[in-house]
């Protein structure tokens, strides 16, 4: 699925590079509850949910315009 917000794929600009943004987990540590792999599904959901909200929210400005203007 390819999700758009303003007419662009979504993620663009961000650093997709978790091995660089994050230090590789302990050996024995990686199910952790502070391990990686937690701390970049929170990054990765964080993007999508901002990433919807504003879908949703330009959704919305269009259609109060077309009902104001009905």
């Amino acid at each position: 699925m390819l999700n758009l917000r303003a007419g662009r794929p979504v993620g663009l600009g961000r650093n997709h590079d978790y091995n660089a943004i994050y230090e590789p987990d302990p050996a024995g540590q990686q199910a952790s509850e502070n391990a990686r792999v937690w701390r970049v599904y929170l990054d990765e959901a964080d993007a999508y949910d901002t990433d919807m909200i504003n879908s949703f929210q330009t959704i919305l400005d269009s259609l109060l315009v077309f009902v104001r203007f009905s």
